[in-house]
């Protein structure tokens, strides 16, 4: 039996070794690197960079770049002849999917919903697409369990913290609503976004903020918290000066590319973000590797 199981496992690698596969998602890129198929991935969209697989050391920063999600270059993508095509139901432009399906290389398109089911659902798919059920179930599983465990962290808090989930990407601070990957993360490790009305990560109306009790702010990356200067420096814009995150110097960042993917680490990143969110003060970091730390302003 021994030997048998061996052989299957020789001839399965064999061929995914063939394969040639281009991810058009962030959400697929996470998924093929967490079932181990990072090596048979030749292109990424561009969100996918900060993902590695510490298995193979294939990063996909050093992976060529085919566009943004929605601005897919059908050129870029079959310039890498392809074997496999995998993305998300809401890449786009419509007119380059259809592009891609018709140079008849396979395209298998996932859902793109930003949750745990979302997420659930991308493995199995990709995962039976590519022949690899056995490592989708043992992702599956993982991510039951860290789900399971994430739920417990948070009947024991059972209170919301009101906060705002934030970039600056502009230069001037925006907030995400309820149809961002960052306000999917914040919700799932246990904040209330209190402008998930908005759509999109709009400029923040200064005028409207001292009304809103916001007690932290959530920033999914470090480089968005730099680019509003901080605390400091919502300190110095109008309006922010009277919300009381701002006033108790209290963030939360997240230097991870979790909420990018929203896979199979996502339930123990939320944990991370809950321990920041409820057990810490003042500015925290969540690293990469999901220990919180405090966060030490530059000078």
């Amino acid at each position: 039996m021994g030997v048998v199981c061996a052989a299957l496992v020789a001839l399965l690698g064999s061929a995914l070794a063939q394969e040639r596969i281009v991810s058009l998602h962030q959400k697929t890129t996470d998924v093929l690197f967490d079932l181990g198929l990072a090596e048979a991935v030749v292109g990424r969209s561009f969100h996918s960079s900060p993902f590695v697989d510490p298995a193979s050391g294939v990063s996909a920063e050093d992976l060529p770049d085919i566009g943004f999600e929605f601005n897919v270059s059908a050129e870029a993508v079959l310039a890498l002849s392809p074997t496999l095509i995998v993305g998300t139901e809401d890449n786009g432009p419509p007119q380059a999917i259809a592009q891609l399906r018709g140079a008849g290389v396979p395209v298998l398109l996932v859902s793109a919903q930003s949750d745990l089911e979302g997420s659930a659902a991308r493995i199995r798919e990709i995962a039976a697409a590519l022949g690899v059920s056995g490592r989708g179930e043992a992702l599956l599983e993982r991510l039951e369990a860290q789900r399971q465990a994430l739920e417990a962290r948070l009947a024991a808090t059972p209170e919301r913290v009101g906060g705002l989930v934030m970039v600056g990407w502009s230069g001037a601070p925006q907030a995400c609503g309820g149809d961002s990957d960052f306000h999917a993360m914040y919700v799932l490790a246990g904040g209330h976004n209190l402008l998930e009305a908005l759509n999109g990560c709009p400029e923040i109306n200064p005028e409207a903020l001292p009304e809103l009790p916001v007690d932290v702010l959530f920033f999914p990356a470090l480089s968005q918290y730099e680019a509003v200067g901080g605390v400091a420096g919502l300190r110095a814009r109008p309006g922010f000066a009277q919300l009381r995150a701002v006033q108790t110097g209290r963030a939360v960042i997240m230097e991870s590319p979790a909420f990018r993917g929203m896979g199979a680490s996502a339930p123990r990143f939320a944990q991370a973000i809950h321990e920041a969110l409820y057990e810490h003060g003042g500015v925290v970091l969540v690293t990469p590797e999901g220990a919180v730390t405090p966060y030490a302003e530059a000078p």
